[in-house]
């Protein structure tokens, strides 16, 4: 579904009574009860309504079938609308024909009226009378698939292009959300008032067209915006003057409780229980924007999932392509059949999803985001390195330092790093990593590597008080070593 115009914002606004001077109380959200055009009644096809709601700088509402938009000017009971547009979404052929004739009918009117409690829009050949909606009540700023609709800069506002842009805070801690042409996890907190977003980094690829989008939504949502929910739409305004303005997702629209990431516990495939390697794991993530990805014990994959009902199907999914053996090699094999390829059942009871399909059951548990607002803004002082049981005493100045705005700084004990991290699930990952290729001397050597290998490939972090616990997250059935830091006083 794409927007085919563009509001531009102008000076003539609702006055704080919510009309022109003089003019009637319009404020708040209506739906369409009758309706005639030139004599003959609109049709009203079932399961289908229009409705109305005007808002501080535009007025919008439901087709039917599409959403519609449009500036408007109002003087007293005089009303003129500007810049009509709607969404292309295809319906069945009465709902669109009773749209085409109630767009007709709305392009025609030219005043405002009170009835009673109702709102009547009137014109040549033309009368609209609507009922007022309930308020909806304020939806729970966690837990709630918003999509985006409005971009807002100063004074105009945008419509959306491209895929669905959604934002789900999660209780749990951890946050999805979607540019348009990009995705990206990470975690959330209000402070003070603002929305403080950490490690979201959208990946992916942006057609020319979708630049000037994402790069709006991308700049908001890291610029610690102010977020205030009105019934069922959120606005986010960042410092700028730039703002995100979303919609809640209709009830039961999309409450499979997907989101976030999932580490395979349990599974069968063709009557066999499906190995797990020690060392290794199998994860499954669902971002906003109907993508997934993941790791099946070796390698990395990902692409599209679709949603209808209780059936979830993988779409257009893409593998990498590093061999492994052995045990890793096998259960990669058995996890990657039961998965792709095939129509799954799914349910969703608290931290366990199970799919099921003929060739055998998946079970995962969901993987909570790691302890960010313990760790980040700290600098952890390396105590000890851990192998094999033992643990061996740390040397040099070896240190980690995760900062909330999305950079990192490792050193080794001989060589220092400055990176950018992100979060996936329960894991930070490093990226960018920039250091000196310096020869450690070979006291030091072995720590160097420990930290490497563990920091390098996606890490996990436990907290017990002033002290940190650093594991890395899939060693593809590879031992690796333990990291143990301390706080700096």
């Amino acid at each position: 579904m794409r927007l085919v115009a563009v509001l531009l914002l102008g000076a003539a606004l609702l006055t704080a009574c919510g009309g022109g001077a003089g003019g009637p109380d319009v404020r708040g959200e209506w739906h369409l009860v009758e309706g005639a055009v030139d004599g003959s009644a609109l049709p009203s096809p079932g399961g289908a309504t229009a409705t109305l709601r005007f808002e501080a700088q535009e007025v919008r509402g439901r087709s039917f079938c599409n959403s519609f938009f449009a500036s408007y000017r109002l003087s007293g009971d005089s009303l003129v609308l500007d810049g009509l547009g709607s969404t292309e979404m295809g319906c069945e052929p009465d709902v669109m024909a009773a749209e085409t004739a109630f767009l007709g009918a709305l392009a025609r009117t030219a005043t405002v009226t009170r009835e009673g409690a109702d709102l009547v829009l009137g014109g040549d050949g033309v009368r609209l009378r609507f009922s007022p909606v309930p308020p909806t009540p304020d939806r729970a700023l966690a837990d709630t698939r918003w999509v985006l609709e409005t971009l807002v800069d100063g004074e105009t506002a945008s419509s959306t292009t491209g895929e669905p842009a959604v934002l789900v805070l999660r209780s749990d801690g951890g946050v999805e959300a979607s540019t348009g042409c990009r995705s990206g996890a990470g975690t959330w907190l209000v402070d003070a008032g603002v929305l403080v977003l950490d490690g979201l980094a959208p990946t992916g690829d942006c057609p020319p067209e979708l630049a000037a989008q994402d790069a709006h939504v991308a700049a908001v949502l890291g610029g610690r915006p102010a977020p205030a929910i009105d019934g069922d739409r959120l606005t986010l305004s960042a410092p700028d003057a730039r703002g995100l303005v979303y919609r809640a997702e209709a009830e039961g629209q999309r409450e499979d409780g997907l989101l976030g990431s999932w580490e395979l516990i349990a599974g069968t495939a063709d009557g066999h229980a499906l190995p797990l390697p020690g060392g290794a794991r199998a994860t499954l993530t669902f971002s906003a924007g109907s993508q997934t990805g993941g790791t099946s014990f070796c390698n990395g994959y990902g692409g599209d999932y679709a949603v209808d009902g209780d059936e979830l199907r993988f779409e257009e999914v893409a593998v990498s392509l590093v061999l492994c053996e052995g045990p890793v090699g096998e259960a990669e094999g058995a996890y990657l059949d039961a998965l792709l390829d095939r129509t799954h059942r799914f349910t969703v009871d608290a931290d366990r999803l199970r799919l099921s399909s003929p060739a055998g059951e998946l079970t995962f548990r969901r993987l909570l985001p790691p302890p960010l607002d313990a760790v980040s803004d700290r600098r952890w002082l390396l105590e000890s390195v851990g192998a094999g049981g033992t643990a061996v005493p740390a040397t040099g100045d070896a240190s980690l330092e995760l900062r909330s705005g999305g950079t990192a700084a490792v050193t080794t004990g001989c060589r220092s790093f400055e990176a950018t991290w992100r979060t996936g699930g329960d894991t930070v990952h490093l990226a960018d990593w920039e250091y000196e290729l310096l020869d450690c001397p070979p006291e030091v050597a072995g720590q160097d590597q420990a930290l490497v290998d563990v920091l390098a490939g996606g890490f996990q972090l436990r907290v017990d008080g002033d002290r940190l616990v650093v594991d890395r997250a899939d060693g593809r059935g590879a031992p690796a070593p333990t990291l143990v830091y301390r706080a700096e006083r």
